[in-house]
């Protein structure tokens, strides 16, 4: 099988050393570059990725590396033809070639930032198919949905997708090594296929043989891939891989999503480490009107799932108890958003936010896939969001004034 991972950031990078370490040899990595002299540089240097955690580095080697633009290119094998001799027709050959990096994709690990995952599936979509897996471990919510209106608006050619959370903190020391800061979790959950006959992944349970028990069923090779994945995935036992119901990593994702919207921005405005945005009272506030305004915007959007249109006027209409009595998750409320924002922030207190390190580097950040997306929410269901749209805003500035400090 042939794994292909795209963004080799810290999580990529973590991620593509736990899978080659715990996958035979016989399935093969790409490792999916952006550029063609990064790709270059990575085969001089041995191909090979370094992890340390706790003091002690292991590295794993094994990878095939490729810039992103020779899978877009779909090149053709190169045929040799060797020279004609008197009396006997040309014979053709073709040169020997280890790895194909434009055969088709099996599984495809997106890690890049939110605004970059489009124009990669984009990029690699002539060589993935309704038979492909595509694994979205990102920040951020709404790329799913930006992706599944840009390039899969067709059920029946859709891909089939897993949405994970990660919550280990990475960082990467050099372009070739990764830090292991802190041991979290890798959730994951199955998008609900929807074509050609929908098949309920969690019918009894989280088991391989939901997605795939009969190998004569004609839509086998359909979710093959999609099998094999997640057993990769649980294979990597080192990530602590956890399998979920999507419902639930829905709302790991919602509940990370608001961590992203108030650590992340803080930070990069501020200059400092994930443990400082809290120290002070002024910092405390906002942290807990932004979980206010987000709680306020989960409860009709979860009314509206559940209830259809008229829900979210009705939830408008109801107390926090009754949204508890009614199925709302307790892991959405403001009291459990703030405590989840202490608590990684003192988890990640010396990190660096992802935020931070991209608008020091002048990168565009994702701030429209966090605060951003609460701030459509806000807009569907009616809610005011200022404390939201002010970190949304003040971000969009500091991205664009010069920073007056270094001229």
């Amino acid at each position: 099988m042939r794994f292909h991972i795209a963004g080799l950031g810290a999580v990529g990078s973590l991620l593509a050393f736990h899978l080659r370490r715990s996958l035979d040899i016989k399935h093969q990595i790409f490792l999916i570059h952006r550029t063609k002299q990064a790709a270059i540089d990575a085969r001089y240097a041995g191909g090979l990725l370094s992890v340390e955690n706790d003091g002690t580095t292991l590295t794993a080697t094994g990878f095939q590396h490729f810039a992103l633009d020779t899978f877009a290119r779909n090149p053709e094998p190169k045929i040799f033809r060797k020279p004609l001799k008197p009396g006997r027709p040309p014979v053709v050959t073709e040169p020997p070639a280890p790895a194909r990096p434009w055969d088709a994709i099996d599984s495809l690990f997106v890690t890049t930032k939110a605004h970059s995952v489009v124009d990669v599936v984009r990029a690699l979509s002539p060589l993935l198919s309704k038979k492909s897996t595509i694994v979205l471990l990102g920040n951020g919510m709404g790329v799913y949905e930006h992706l599944i209106h840009e390039l899969y608006q067709n059920p029946y050619e859709r891909p089939n997708f897993i949405l994970g959370v990660n919550t280990h903190g990475a960082w990467r020391k050099d372009r070739w090594k990764v830090v292991h800061a802190g041991v979290g979790r890798l959730q994951f959950g199955i998008v609900p296929d929807s074509a050609p006959a929908p098949r309920d992944f969690e019918k009894d349970g989280l088991t391989l043989d939901n997605i795939l028990n009969d190998p004569s069923d004609p839509d086998a090779l359909r979710y093959l891939n999609l099998r094999n994945t997640i057993a990769a995935l649980q294979n990597a036992e080192d990530l602590v891989p956890t399998w979920k119901p999507i419902v639930d990593i829905e709302i790991e994702m919602q509940r990370k999503v608001v961590t992203n919207s108030i650590i992340n921005p803080l930070t990069a405005l501020l200059g400092c480490r994930n443990g400082d945005v809290f120290e002070l009272e002024s910092g405390l506030r906002i942290m807990r009107a932004i979980c206010a305004e987000a709680e306020a915007v989960f409860a009709p959007q979860f009314y509206a799932e559940t209830r259809g249109p008229s829900g979210p006027l009705e939830a408008k209409q109801k107390t926090i108890d009754d949204w508890l009595r009614d199925g709302f998750s307790p892991d959405l409320t403001r009291r459990a958003l703030e405590r989840l924002c202490l608590q990684v922030a003192r988890g990640t207190a010396n990190n660096f936010s992802s935020m931070l390190v991209d608008m020091r580097n002048g990168a565009p950040t994702e701030i429209e896939y966090t605060n951003g997306y609460l701030m459509n929410l806000g807009v569907t269901y009616d809610v005011p969001m200022p404390a939201t749209a002010m970190l949304l805003n003040l971000i969009k500035l500091r991205s664009a004034i010069p920073d007056q400090s270094r001229l």
